[in-house]
């Protein structure tokens, strides 16, 4: 399949295609691809899925339907949140952290801005005032199934939830070592689910 960015066609035959999903990490680059953003991608910054209509591209986000529909089990959320990572799903887990009035900041290993952390600076004190912690980046994906994100795991307990957007493994360090100290985890593939349920709608709408 050939694209041309000059008249956002493929092979000249762009009625074929109703649309398309984003993946990391080129959700915030797709904010300059796309003719035309919903209100909701516009304040998120990040788009995931792509509608074609009439040779037009509309960026959506349905990542913040996908999160909000997977965390409902974990409602509700009695304290702050971290979120680990900058890139675009970390934006729309931050409008929708929003949108349920869970205090949050991000964590970053090049944080900026007066609501993004380093990870060394997380340590038992800062996690006694947080409920959850999502894992917005892609550490742990397979084939890398070792690694985990920087945190001072020892310190959590059976008051804390443990979300990975990564799903591949179903069950990932980051996870396991949550397990083991009693927290609730949960992996990204319900989030990639409703996402898609979502996605499907408006490409059928």
């Amino acid at each position: 399949m050939t694209y041309n960015p000059i008249t956002k066609t493929t092979n000249g035959k762009n009625e074929i295609i109703r649309g398309l999903n984003v993946t990391i990490p080129y959700k915030e680059s797709m904010l300059k691809i796309c003719d035309q953003l919903t209100p909701e991608a516009q304040a998120i910054g990040a788009v995931n899925t792509v509608v074609i209509e009439d040779n037009k591209w509309i960026g959506h986000n349905t990542d913040v339907y996908g999160f909000a529909k997977s965390l409902e089990p974990f409602l509700p959320i009695t304290q702050n949140a971290l979120i680990l990572g900058t890139g675009g799903a970390s934006k729309a887990i931050s409008y929708t952290l929003d949108a349920l009035k869970v205090p949050h900041l991000f964590v970053s290993r090049n944080p900026q801005g007066e609501y993004s952390i380093p990870y060394e600076k997380i340590d038992g004190d800062v996690l006694k005032i947080i409920s959850l912690i999502i894992n917005s980046t892609p550490v742990g994906t397979f084939p890398d199934v070792e690694d985990k994100p920087n945190l001072p795991y020892d310190h959590l307990n059976k008051n804390h939830i443990l979300y990975d957007l990564v799903y591949n493994p179903s069950n990932t360090m980051f996870m396991k070592m949550g397990k083991v100290k009693g927290a609730r985890v949960t992996n990204g593939y319900q989030m990639l689910v409703h996402q898609a349920e979502k996605s499907w709608e408006l490409w059928n709408d």
